[in-house]
């Protein structure tokens, strides 16, 4: 009980006075002038080029046998198989997907080169891989062509807005600082540096959505006083900065504070063990079908919503069930069911059937592998395309890991 009790406790508050220069506003604030806009897109015209591209999925068949082979026929001749042979598998469009696949990357892949020949979007193949027959679908083509002017020139003038507010916010961060070390206030600095003032309340530590992936943002709230420091730039480059205005401390709650909370524990951990108590007497793991006894106890008296059956896969995460509440069901042996709550309303789960894996390990991790290397190549591309659109030149370089480690340190110490 006393394990229970100290769940019963109020949130640690704290009202922060934050001063804040978000810098997306900034950047719209910038003049751009046309002339600039039109100049960058001429010198760097090549890099409005847009190679084409390819929507891919792909299926394995790993049995080469006669059933295999004609199954590969009739999707073939009826393109809307593929998606039933995915569901088949109890697997989505995303378990099986290339994404978009550029023309150049392909040139690595002897399967990819020859689907990016075909004219047509359609089901292609089979072809040989390590992991056995594979047959590919090409949803989407996407020609080679150039982004004109008139639709680059909204991106154009964001990327030198960015430039130039990036360039003026160091400059206003040098200002306040100064201004902060000679005793001035967040609400004396408000006005002539138009700073956004407002109180943010945090509960147990836990930052805002548009702060918790910023470790810059947690350390000043971490180290945060009854005095702001300084203004800190974010990852987002927006200036902040933040004083500690009050703390409320966590406390124990009285009996009257959570006997709401309580009675609703105490009901949902009675219902609990009435349902195991019903299906314990009525549940006979012997006889026929679990699910046609649920349908015959429904008959009698509404005890479920809904009744369905439900395949769930070890390695395909289920986006309705927690990893903990998966890792239960995967700890069950077959005729054994447990109960879970979402939320309010308490399930079933019965293991019925148990199918062992279809591929072994030495399988699973070669199509692991082979996954991770294709994504490597197209990130490889990608990170080509973009460090060539940084420094603003028109020309083929060759990417190691020393490039790639040292222009991440360039962009960290100027960003």
């Amino acid at each position: 009980m006393k394990r229970k009790k100290d769940k019963f406790k109020s949130p640690n508050k704290k009202i922060f006075q934050i001063g804040y220069i978000d810098f997306e506003k900034f950047v719209k604030k910038q003049n751009i002038e046309k002339k600039s806009i039109k100049d960058y897109y001429n010198e760097n015209i090549a890099s409005f080029r847009n190679e084409e591209k390819r929507l891919i999925d792909i299926l394995y068949f790993s049995n080469t046998d006669n059933e295999s082979d004609k199954r590969i026929q009739e999707i073939k001749s009826n393109p809307i198989l593929f998606d039933e042979e995915i569901v088949s598998r109890g697997l989505k469009t995303d378990d099986v997907t290339l994404g978009y696949v550029n023309k150049s990357s392909s040139m690595e892949n002897d399967n990819l080169m020859k689907i990016f020949r075909e004219e047509n979007i359609g089901v292609y193949g089979p072809y040989e891989t390590d992991l056995g027959l594979a047959i590919y679908r090409v949803r989407e083509i996407i020609a080679e062509n150039q982004t004109t002017f008139s639709d680059a020139k909204n991106d154009i003038r964001n990327l030198l807005a960015s430039e130039k507010a990036k360039n003026e916010t160091f400059r206003i961060l040098e200002d306040l600082n100064n201004e902060v070390a000679a005793g001035q206030t967040l609400e004396d600095l408000a006005s002539r540096f138009s700073i956004s003032l407002e109180l943010l309340e945090i509960e147990n530590n836990e930052l805002p959505d548009r702060f918790k992936s910023d470790p810059n943002a947690k350390a000043l709230f971490d180290n945060a006083s009854d005095q702001i420091n300084e203004f800190i730039v974010l990852t987002d480059n927006s200036l902040i900065a933040a004083k500690l205005d009050k703390e409320i401390k966590s406390r124990s709650l009285g009996l009257t504070e959570v006997s709401g909370d309580i009675e609703k524990v105490l009901r949902k951990e009675n219902i609990l063990i009435a349902a195991k108590s019903y299906f314990d007497k009525k549940l006979n793991i012997n006889n026929e079908s679990f699910l046609n006894q649920l349908f015959e106890m429904n008959s009698r008296e509404d005890i479920f919503i809904e009744i369905k059956n439900k395949k769930v896969f070890r390695f395909n995460l289920d986006t309705q069930m927690t990893q903990e509440l998966m890792a239960r069901i995967f700890s069950l042996e077959e005729k054994e069911y447990l109960f879970f709550y979402d939320g309010d309303k308490l399930f079933l789960a019965f293991i019925e059937t148990i199918t062992p894996d279809d591929i072994d390990n030495e399988l699973k991790s070669t199509l692991t592998a082979q996954r991770k290397e294709f994504f490597k190549r197209s990130l490889r591309q990608n990170f080509i395309n973009n460090y060539l659109n940084f420094i603003k030149q028109n020309a083929d370089i060759n990417v190691n890991e020393r490039l790639i480690e040292s222009t991440l340190l360039n962009l960290q110490r100027t960003s």
